[in-house]
């Protein structure tokens, strides 16, 4: 690679979108077509093939109609023999379509070089590349819209220019400008006709076209490729439509013998002048050439473009490493991480770490003062900008940074409800204790037994049961408590039962207290010392109490 060349490419790019476009590969009367490169972050880039239209013809609404239906039409196609659609950029520089580049040369070049030099093209050669380039139309002819209707596609200008052949021994059809389809918004006006006359069909002369047309443009170029020399060579434009009409065509085993009578007969059936005795769609031209001629393998073309465009394709290759390596200096050195990745603050921000060995792209810079001084909170796309180190064109949109919140919520949605459980969990557990409590209080109220006048019976505990009165005769009852009859003794189907009262002279009734449980000493028929009635209540016997 020449120094020339890189510094032509470093000083020449022109920066639409996120796409360089640099040298210019081929002009048409409509179009010219680019080296260019697709601009994108940490050094990731793609060579395309840009299709600019003209700038005169930028203000003309026809051609940039036709220049947008050429667009829409290859987008829907889908077949290795067609050159796809990759982009459509519309800017105050112009219209431009961006397809795939493919590294090989036109199929006009290389017939040109064969006619030079005089050197036949092998028939199976001949028969491969054009069996790709009809099955290429086959597919833009069977295209269908959005809704499922075939769009019935017409390329009208199938040629040698619209065929490139590449070094990986595939055959392209390119150039749909003045294509023919259902919904096209650009119409043909009276009169005029789209294409090479050379290639025309004798119906599309006359202004009509189907898939039709396109097979027998086909069948011209394999003619001019077997025979070596234009179809029609040296005729003018009226004697080229008195042929074409008449059709009055050689054979190709005319200008070269070694052409067999099976392929003879194929191309003169796709130059028919009747539509209805010519093939009727390109893949059955292709089928024929398939079984009757055979095909060669795709390294066996790769070898034969190699050798007829050496230096056209060691040219382009240096153009290609030296745009590559302009466009290094142009795409974006760091990508914007998505939201929410990245963890910590040094891997969210890009200028706080330098990329690893096997990033892509130029080497590491690092950041200079007014990126250094910008704020945590702008982004790298931001410090590129303000630096002026990325041009115009290929900036990447600066979002604000944004917190996921999502495990905040989960762990205070968790707390939450832990908070409620437990909430609910205690009421239960004192509504139940309060319960637990007012049952045995209402069944163990008793009458409380009366005072001994001078014995200190005030301070004796009061035992749970109606008592009659005792007589002032009565022995100490410290010496001998009553017993104090526990919760769990009476039975639990009479705790709501009615208390019966104790007589006046009985004393006010008491609460059980907490004190010791401590049976009195044994009587004779003291044991138990109460009875039960039929209520469920116990009466002490007068006997025992110390009573006559």
């Amino acid at each position: 690679m020449s120094e020339a060349a890189l510094a032509k490419a470093e000083h020449e790019p022109l920066i639409i979108g996120r796409y360089a476009l640099f040298d210019a590969l081929a002009s048409g009367g409509m179009a010219t077509v680019h080296l260019g490169r697709l601009l994108g972050p940490v050094g990731f880039g793609r060579t395309v093939a840009v299709k600019r239209l003209h700038t005169h013809y930028t203000t003309d609404p026809d051609f940039v109609t036709m220049f947008m239906d050429e667009a829409r039409i290859v987008a829907r196609i889908r077949h290795p023999n067609v050159v796809p659609m990759v982009d459509v950029i519309e800017s105050r520089k112009g219209l431009f379509l961006v397809m795939e580049y493919v590294h090989g040369e036109s199929f006009s070049k290389l017939l040109r070089t064969c006619r030079a030099a005089s050197d036949a093209i092998p028939l199976k050669v001949v028969s491969s590349i054009m069996h790709g380039v009809l099955l290429g139309l086959h597919a833009a002819h069977e295209t269908k819209g959005a809704s499922g209707e075939l769009l019935d596609v017409v390329h009208r200008d199938v040629s040698p220019q619209n065929i490139i052949v590449g070094a990986d021994g595939v055959a392209r059809v390119l150039d749909f400008g003045v294509a023919k389809a259902a919904g096209r918004a650009q119409v043909t006006r009276e009169g005029q006709i789209k294409g090479k006359l050379t290639y025309m069909a004798p119906e599309q002369i006359r202004g009509r076209v189907d898939r039709r047309a396109d097979v027998f443009a086909a069948a011209v170029v394999l003619w001019e490729a077997l025979a070596g020399r234009r179809f029609h060579e040296g005729a003018k434009d009226v004697e080229i439509v008195t042929r074409v009409v008449q059709g009055q065509f050689p054979k190709p085993s005319e200008f070269r013998p070694d052409v067999p009578p099976e392929l003879d007969a194929i191309v003169m059936r796709g130059l028919e002048v009747d539509v209805d005795a010519r093939y009727q769609d390109a893949r059955a031209l292709a089928i024929d050439l398939e079984r009757k001629v055979g095909l060669a393998n795709p390294s066996a073309i790769g070898e034969w473009v190699e050798r007829l465009a050496a230096d056209a394709l060691r040219q382009r290759g240096d153009r290609i490493a030296a745009m590559e390596m302009a466009s290094g200096a142009l795409a974006p050195l760091e990508s914007v991480p998505p939201p929410g990745e990245g963890g910590d603050a040094a891997s969210s921000d890009p200028r706080l770490s330098t990329p690893s060995a096997g990033d892509l792209g130029s080497p590491y810079r690092p950041p200079s003062a007014s990126e250094a001084s910008l704020p945590s909170s702008v982004s790298a796309a931001d410090a590129a900008i303000s630096s002026g180190g990325t041009p115009l064109g290929t900036e990447l949109p600066a979002y604000p940074a944004r917190r996921d919140h999502a495990p905040v919520i989960a762990v205070v949605s968790f707390l939450g409800a832990l908070a409620l459980v437990g909430a609910i969990l205690g009421g239960l557990s004192l509504y139940a204790r309060g319960n637990a409590t007012t049952a045995p209080s209402m069944s163990a109220s008793t009458s409380a037994p009366p005072p001994l006048a001078g014995t200190g019976a005030e301070s004796a505990p009061a035992p749970s049961s109606t008592l009659s009165a005792a007589p002032s005769g009565a022995p100490d009852p410290s010496a001998a408590p009553a017993a104090e009859p526990s919760a769990a003794a009476a039975p639990s189907s009479k705790t709501n039962a009615p208390v019966e009262r104790a007589t006046p002279d009985a004393g006010p009734t008491a609460r059980p207290t907490a004190a010791p449980y401590r049976p009195p000493p044994p009587k004779k028929d003291c044991d138990p010392p109460y009875v039960v009635d039929e209520q469920g209540h116990r009466k002490y016997k007068r006997e025992c109490m110390g009573g006559d």
